[in-house]
């Protein structure tokens, strides 16, 4: 599955967080970073981080589109039409 700019900016967060508690060092901090902003899909991203525990807080999941809004209930009034209906008055 195809990942967002959003999702790519996730991952290099976590990866900085990684390297700031010391589990990456410079260079590797910096080939995963060009790694990660080049995937296109979610096992590039996966593959960056599978040897790297979860971080509490910063998870890797896929962001979901907001559910689609229904469109408005349009309610009609009780009120009998007025204006000029051809047709409608028999003389």
């Amino acid at each position: 599955m195809r990942i967002s700019d959003t999702d790519r900016d996730r991952a290099c967060a976590i990866l900085r967080e990684h390297y700031a508690i010391g589990r990456l060092g410079d260079r590797e901090l910096s080939t995963r970073l060009g790694a990660a902003q080049t995937a296109v899909t979610w096992g590039d991203l996966q593959a960056l981080l599978h040897d790297m525990p979860p971080i509490p807080g910063m998870t890797l999941a896929p962001t979901m589109a907001p559910p689609p809004v229904p469109p408005p209930v349009v309610t009609h009034s009780h009120r009998p039409p007025t204006g000029y209906f051809p047709g409608a008055y028999n003389r």
